[in-house]
């Protein structure tokens, strides 16, 4: 794997705008993308955002984050309408708690542009003077970073640790690494499987090696992964698929749960996704016909369930369509030899995954993200006579929610009085 670089040297500080000059040659009237080097952006749905600026090819985009000081950025002004009118740096009186982040897209005019600014006050370019240029045009755009990205300017030793805090934390509770060069080649493609075990092996006994190892353990694949998947041991299982031309079929540790991969096809309009064929569900699963249709909007820290019906069990196809769940299935079959256990799967509307649960289950999710709006397709009618509910807390059923620190769990009052496990239930 190799990667090429080229430089050049500001030798002064006369401001980030006289970059796009010093890299006028570089650019050949190209559109660009500027970046703070001691800035570190982190969010689950960054990656889909940067790939929307970047196909942008007039104009430019802009990343907003609500920050707790925003005297100490330059700011964002809002109209009635909720559109940008102002950019003020530093102000004293900030017009709005959003600052833009140290990543900008312009599009091939930004060199030109820039050659017009003049010098500020403090003898320097300002960005912001740019930026201003674009909005007066009419021909800029922001891109807001919700609240589960991050965005973190390492410029002092104070804020270097407060980042290296952030990135430790994130790790050793996910066990996954942030911004592993080799795992994203590998993940997009790039590189295969026995080229990333090159890379690994000589660093096989370090932390950092064995962990690219371990990558070629688990059953991501080649491309974005579908989900971690957790059984009741907390381990996580290999498991094999079959597909179809719109659909691949993932078997869970409780194989009768499915994970289904969907096409996804993106170009320069947009993406599109087919959520749903009957013919390739039943083919796997057997006849299904689905009557009713549900969808839920929840904030982050919402649990629900673990629900099912009595008598009339459903079964479901979850989908998250905006935002991110921990999504759980128990099997409360009598006489099924995974009787009492369970299986998690994150689903997320960046990834293309949706989630099978047969009748016979008790389901639940919690919310990860800000917000989150979840489909399910039933193949019975709610009937909440024969509703029935299992404690999300069950010792029994130990599962593993991942639930996020300092966020208070929200429940309902019924799900917070469910009974535990004692049966089969259907």
């Amino acid at each position: 794997m190799a990667t090429s670089r080229a430089y050049a040297v500001q030798h002064e500080p006369n401001g980030l705008a006289q970059a796009l000059l010093i890299a006028e040659p570089f650019l050949a009237e190209s559109p660009c993308c500027l970046i703070l080097g001691d800035n570190i952006f982190y969010g689950t749905e960054l990656p889909r955002q940067l790939q929307k600026a970047s196909a942008r090819t007039e104009g430019t985009t802009l990343f907003a984050y609500h920050v707790q000081d925003p005297e100490r950025y330059g700011v964002l002004g809002f109209d009635d309408d909720g559109q940008v009118h102002a950019i003020v740096e530093k102000p004293v009186f900030p017009l709005s708690q959003y600052a833009v982040t140290g990543i900008y897209f312009y599009d091939c005019q930004a060199s030109k542009i820039a050659q017009t600014l003049r010098p500020s006050g403090r003898g320097e370019l300002e960005i912001t003077d740019l930026n201003l240029s674009y909005l007066k045009n009419k021909s800029l755009e922001i891109c807001f970073m919700g609240r589960g990205s991050a965005w973190l300017d390492t410029g002092t030793h104070d804020s270097l640790q407060e980042a290296s805090s952030f990135i430790q934390t994130l790790e050793k509770r996910q066990g996954l690494k942030v911004a592993a060069p080799e795992e994203i080649a590998w993940r997009r493609g790039w590189i295969s499987d026995e080229q990333l075990r090159q890379l690994a092996l000589p660093l096989a006994k370090n932390g950092y090696g064995s962990y690219l190892l371990r990558l070629l353990q688990v059953p991501f694949g080649k491309s974005p992964p579908i989900g971690i998947e957790y059984a009741m041991d907390g381990a996580v299982h290999t498991t094999s698929s079959s597909k179809t031309r719109h659909m691949q079929f993932i078997p869970l540790n409780i194989p009768d749960v499915l994970c289904i991969r969907h096409q996804y096809h993106e170009d320069d309009r947009g993406g599109f996704m087919e959520l749903f064929r009957h013919q390739a569900l039943t083919q796997r699963c057997g006849d299904v016909c689905f009557v009713q249709d549900n969808l839920s909007r929840s904030r982050q820290g919402v649990l629900r369930g673990l629900h099912f019906q009595r008598d009339r069990p459903q079964g479901k196809l979850v989908q998250v369509i905006t935002g991110t769940i921990f999504d759980v299935a128990v099997d409360i079959r009598a006489g099924s030899p995974t009787c009492g256990q369970w299986v998690g799967l994150q689903l997320s509307a960046e990834e293309a995954t949706s989630l099978w649960i047969p009748p016979g289950f008790a389901h639940g999710f919690y919310v990860q993200s800000e917000w989150a709006h979840v489909l399910y397709k039933c193949t019975d009618y709610y009937a909440p006579q024969l509703e029935g509910s299992l404690n999300w807390s069950d010792p029994t059923l130990a599962i593993a929610w991942p639930l996020i620190e300092n966020v208070p769990l929200i429940l309902s009052d019924k799900d917070r009085n469910a009974p535990f496990w004692k049966k089969p239930h259907l």
